[in-house]
């Protein structure tokens, strides 16, 4: 089966499942007090963002799934009523929302895959697998899968964002298991220490030995944490932000982001961060 047609054949298996799962465990979701769009209606699961190349030769034993935590929706987010309009009419608008979104605007409604951020660290893990920088004109944004592991969003009665662990967990089991299972990825970069520990203790359940990817846990990328942590504003010449960008094409270094023109501006922001989490990606792959 070409690239193609084996992208399209496991995108219309996660879109099966995210569409039954939704529709047959929506009492059961309405009951965990999760944000509704306009406070009524339930934005259903869905599937996650795959780059056109995920099953292209060039992406044989590198193969990389990032998982971020949630959706974290407002109520009166414009899009989510969108999302569930579509959703009770029987479209597909809500389930491949990540996908679509790329299609229409190079994001994919996931705040730090749209950031930048969790590219730039898959571009920096496939540079440590292969032991040498990209070539030609290759895109991590074709070459990846990326997601969240709740599907859902929840919020505070003063609107902050909070996480679940129920939901991630029961996330996994109805969504996240039949993600890694079809989408075979190497690695799975894990965005925080609440995600590394589900995945983690779940792939070492579901994968063979032989066939299980390696999981790799990252601080998550927020601008919060990376302020709070890897805030440096001065960084020996080794950290030098030149030194991350030979990790990425110029095709990925131009790629339009949120909030900053380019990935370029983030890599030069944020480079502290960059090379503290691929001396940690590193040193897991070497305890692999």
């Amino acid at each position: 089966m070409n690239p193609k047609m084996k992208r399209d054949e496991v995108l219309r298996q996660l879109l099966d499942n995210a569409r039954r799962i939704s529709r047959i465990k929506e009492d059961e979701v309405r009951a965990w007090g999760l944000v509704l769009a306009n406070g009524v209606d339930v934005v259903p699961g869905y599937v996650p963002f795959v780059g056109e190349k995920y099953f292209h030769r060039e992406t044989d034993g590198c193969r990389i799934l990032a998982f971020a935590l949630s959706q974290n929706l407002k109520e009166k987010d414009s899009f989510a009523k969108t999302w569930a309009d579509d959703w009770a009419c029987g479209g597909e608008l809500a389930l491949d929302r990540q996908n679509k979104a790329y299609a229409e605007s190079q994001s994919v409604a996931m705040q730090p895959f749209d950031t930048g951020h969790i590219p730039v660290l898959a571009a920096l893990l496939r540079s440590l697998v292969r032991e040498r920088g990209p070539s030609g004109q290759e895109s991590i944004y074709e070459q990846i899968a990326a997601t969240n592991l709740s599907k859902f969003s929840f919020r505070t009665a003063r609107g902050h964002t909070t996480d679940q662990p129920s939901s991630l967990q029961t996330c996994w089991e109805w969504f996240s298991r039949k993600e890694v299972n079809l989408l075979r990825p190497d690695y799975i970069i894990c965005c925080g220490d609440l995600v590394y520990s589900i995945v983690k203790k779940e792939v070492v359940e579901c994968c063979a030995v032989e066939t299980a990817p390696k999981v790799l846990r990252v601080s998550f990328p927020s601008l919060r944490v990376i302020n709070s942590h890897y805030g440096k504003k001065r960084w020996p010449k080794d950290l030098e932000p030149a030194q991350i960008e030979k990790c990425l094409t110029r095709k990925e270094l131009d790629h339009p982001v949120k909030q900053k023109p380019h990935v370029r501006e983030v890599v030069t922001r944020d480079a502290y961060y960059f090379m503290k989490m691929r001396e940690r990606m590193k040193s897991q792959l070497s305890g692999c």
